[in-house]
């Protein structure tokens, strides 16, 4: 009865090691950061490659086994986002992520206006 209790405990342990190894794919974008928010929570932060531009059209795609990405918003927050665009920064907007396999999806395109930014 102990031996099966401590291989049940050791099952437990290392399936909690290996959920904590979460993998964050590499990618070659220099508009594209993920962040992982105090909750625990995952998002892809996109930011535009240069300020002035007042219209956008965000196109984002991820390669992912779960279709779970969320619609973008304006990052930190809409009412930043726009004080920071209007004091000439560059606008930003996030998508939520969730991780599948113990990997988030990886960044396969993202446009602004039609212009390709990065592709992976």
């Amino acid at each position: 009865r102990m031996t099966i209790d401590w291989l049940t405990l050791l099952a437990l342990f290392l399936s909690a090691s290996f959920n904590w190894a979460l993998e964050i794919p590499k990618h070659n974008c220099s508009h594209f950061t993920y962040r992982q928010l105090p909750s625990g929570e995952w998002i892809g932060i996109f930011q535009a490659p240069k300020a002035g531009v007042l219209e956008f059209d965000w196109k984002v795609s991820f390669y992912s086994s779960v279709d779970r990405i969320r619609f973008l918003q304006h990052f930190p927050s809409k009412e930043e986002n726009l004080a920071n665009i209007r004091n000439g920064g560059r606008a930003q907007v996030f998508a939520t992520l969730e991780e599948s396999e113990n990997k988030l999806p990886s960044l396969h395109i993202l446009l602004l206006n039609n212009e390709v930014l990065c592709r992976n």
